[in-house]
Order: C-alpha cells, then sequence, then structure tokens
C-alpha cells in the first residue's frame, strides 16, 4: 500500500486511480485503486460472510479474469478491503499496440432483475456515455457503438472528451461545430501526418457516424469494422457530402440493423 501514493499516479477514470508499482522481483504492475465510498462495520461484515455482493467489482474481476486476448490488458489478480478495492493488471509499456485497459463503462445489473438485459444503472467517464442515455435510463449495443465512436474522435483530434475549452460542450459537439465553422483544418490533430489527411478525414467521418444524435443512424459495430478496413485499403467508402463539407455519412442496410460484432 505504501506505494500507492501520487508520485506513482499514472492515471485516473471514473472508477478509480491508476498506479505504477514495481514489485520486489522488480516486475512493474499496474494497481487500480477503485472510487468508492468506505463501507460500514455491518455491510463490511455482510461481504465477508457472502450475504452482500458489490456487482459492480464482481463484474470487472470476473469479466477481465476470463478474458485473454493481445488487445485487452491481463488482469493478474484482485483483493477488497472494508477500506478499499484493488485490481492488478499487466503493466502496459509505451509501445504503441492498442490495448483496452479497464471496462470503465461498467454496466451494473440489479440483483432482482433475474436474467433481463434491461439495464437501469450504468458508471462511466464523462463524454463517453450517449446522450438517450439521460431520459431512458437504458443501454444497449447504439451505446457502445456511441463510446466507440467517441474514441474515434479523440484520436483524431488530440483532445480528450471533455476539456475546458469546450465549455459547456463535450467532444463531439465541439467537433460538429468546429467543423461547421471553421473547417475540417481546425479539427484534425496538427501532429498527425498531413500526407494521410483523405485517410484521416473519413476515420473522422466514422467517428461522427457513430456518434450520431439518433441511435439508430449510428451503424453496427460489424460495418465499422468494415469502413475502417476500407479506409485502411484505400478503398473509398460511400459518403454522402453537404456544400463540400464533411458529414456524417448512413448506409442503409437492413439486415444490418442492430448486429454486433
Amino acid at each position: 500500500m505504501d506505494a500507492l501514493d501520487e508520485d506513482n499516479v499514472i492515471g485516473s477514470g471514473s472508477s478509480g486511480k491508476v498506479y505504477k508499482v514495481v514489485l520486489s522481483n522488480g516486475e512493474a504492475v499496474a494497481v487500480k485503486k477503485l472510487w468508492g465510498r468506505t463501507k460500514s462495520a455491518d455491510e463490511s461484515s455482510d461481504v465477508e460472510k457472502g450475504n452482500l455482493q458489490d456487482h459492480g467489482f464482481d463484474a470487472e474481476v470476473e469479466t477481465l479474469g476470463k478474458i485473454r486476448h493481445k488487445n485487452i490488458v491481463k488482469l493478474w489478480c484482485c483483493c477488497t478491503t472494508r477500506d478499499c478495492k484493488l485490481l492488478v493488471y499487466e503493466y502496459m509499456p509505451n509501445d504503441y499496440g492498442a490495448r483496452v485497459a479497464d471496462f470503465g463503462v461498467a454496466k451494473v445489473v440489479d440483483a432482482n432483475a433475474k436474467g433481463t438485459k434491461s439495464m437501469s444503472v450504468i458508471a462511466g467517464s464523462c463524454g463517453y456515455i450517449a446522450p438517450e442515455y439521460a431520459y431512458t435510463l437504458r443501454v444497449n449495443e447504439k451505446s457502445d457503438i456511441y463510446s466507440f465512436g467517441v474514441v474515434i474522435l479523440e484520436l483524431v483530434t488530440g483532445k480528450l472528451p471533455v476539456e475546458p475549452e469546450f465549455g459547456e460542450k463535450d467532444l463531439v459537439k465541439w467537433v460538429c461545430t468546429t467543423l461547421d465553422q471553421k473547417g475540417i483544418d481546425h479539427v484534425i490533430d496538427p501532429k498527425l501526418d498531413s500526407c494521410f489527411k483523405d485517410e484521416i478525414c473519413r476515420v473522422l467521418n466514422v467517428g461522427l457516424l457513430c456518434t450520431s444524435p439518433l441511435p439508430i443512424n449510428r451503424p453496427s459495430m460489424r460495418r465499422v469494422v468494415k469502413m475502417l478496413q476500407e479506409i485502411g485499403n484505400g478503398n473509398q467508402p460511400k459518403t454522402a457530402g453537404k456544400d463540400g463539407k464533411l458529414t456524417p455519412y448512413y448506409y442503409e442496410d437492413a439486415s444490418d440493423h442492430g448486429s454486433i460484432a
């Protein structure tokens, strides 16, 4: 626990802080200390007796503990006490290999739901949650598509989902407003190679499509993958433009609606 101090913080999100910790054998690990209030003595006693479950914590541990994939960070172990909960992950070197570091947008299902797919509570990072959740309190595959679209916009713009310069806007609204008022050059991260501007614009367009305000206008993940592959292969996807400006495009493919790969 002594290593969990501010000097070792390497990241922070909606669910907790992440620390880099070097073990006695010299191996580095990433330790995620989850946010949360301190449990009362009665609650802690119930947890220890197995009468009370923390479904959010259990869901992340169970899911990550089963997955082994080159693009998903490994969860080595976890521990929980009355005061805190810790998840110990493999430490990811900066080798430019894309990894999913944790399931920060966690779905917490009411224990009384008895298998229903209706999600009444989600915990997620500000800026990634689909706007319709505010009035539907429901999530589905289209909610995930929106979150993925925000990630695409992050990659293209070099900006976080929420930044002070946006004011009351988030990244999605900032991109749309800036495109309309100033043009594409004010949206793309200047550190990106301008030789690939055409591909960058098309990737940005995919991000805009994924973050459409209307869930029905968002593609399935299968379609998103296909569009990105077409861009990577140099194929021209079917895009729609308006007055020469970049705009989201929509694929009419009834067989594809509602599916997710």
